[in-house]
């Protein structure tokens, strides 16, 4: 029980993560910015029902944490250019 209730948090918070990453942007240039693309690799580990659905997931979620993260940074420091 106690495992379950980790498991969900723990699904949970990579979520959080990996939305908040997508959206607020990476910065693929900095240790953190990698450290976000492995936590989405992580949150789509926990998804699927085999090793190789899971793989799948973890690996489209860490590819598209990677791509569209920096088009948000990059939007975002424009932004704060322009102002």
């Amino acid at each position: 029980m106690i495992m379950n209730n980790l498991l969900n948090f723990l699904v949970i918070f990579l979520l959080v993560v990996s939305a908040l990453s997508i959206a607020y942007g990476v910065n693929i240039r900095k240790w953190y910015g990698w450290g976000q693309v492995f936590l989405a690799f992580l949150l789509g580990l926990l998804m699927g029902t085999n090793i190789a659905e899971r793989m799948i997931a973890g690996i489209f979620l860490a590819v598209m944490t990677a791509w569209l993260g920096p088009i948000a940074w990059k939007r975002r420091q424009q932004y704060r250019e322009r102002e």
